[in-house]
């Protein structure tokens, strides 16, 4: 499974570039952190623990204060993603992460299955497993303990 982080969310870019945010300008802000963490350390293993720490910060005290703790305590070079937040490259990946949102998604966060927006209800495995059964395949081992759970919970499930 592949994991692909897209911090872009309900954003709306204009035909100029501009981008303006659901929550305002700290969550544009917020995501471009993210976008430049991810660019430079485009691993997973390597910039969730950033992402993960933004997200958790709330941007407090400030954005740029909590992107260099995160990067310190992830262990990613701060430098690169402060210099691409700074620069151009920072409106490159806002346009890059519009284009990678699907049109249809009606909510965050919106993961998607084989190119397909999975729905908002129930959980995140439960739906997994779901469209693994439908698509056909080896299903995960975590399908069958979920399916075990749900027999004893139905409300799990």
């Amino acid at each position: 499974m592949n994991l692909t982080l897209v911090p872009y969310g309900n954003a709306k870019m204009a035909a100029d570039g501009t981008v303006t945010c659901q929550h305002g300008e700290k969550e544009c802000e917020g995501n471009s952190w993210e976008q430049c963490a991810i660019a430079h350390n485009p691993d997973p293993v390597k910039h969730f623990p950033f992402y993960e720490c933004l997200e958790a910060s709330e941007g407090k005290p400030t954005f740029k204060s909590a992107a260099e703790k995160c990067a310190t305590s992830s262990s990613l070079d701060f430098a690169p993603i402060e210099t691409c937040f700074n620069g151009a490259e920072a409106k490159t990946l806002q346009k890059k992460y519009a284009d990678l949102t699907p049109k249809d998604h009606q909510y965050t966060p919106w993961v998607t299955f084989n190119g397909v927006v999975m729905p908002s209800h129930g959980t995140f495995l439960h739906n997994l497993c779901q469209k693994w059964k439908k698509e056909g395949g080896t299903e995960p081992a975590g399908c069958k303990v979920l399916e075990a759970v749900a027999e004893r919970s139905p409300a799990v499930w």
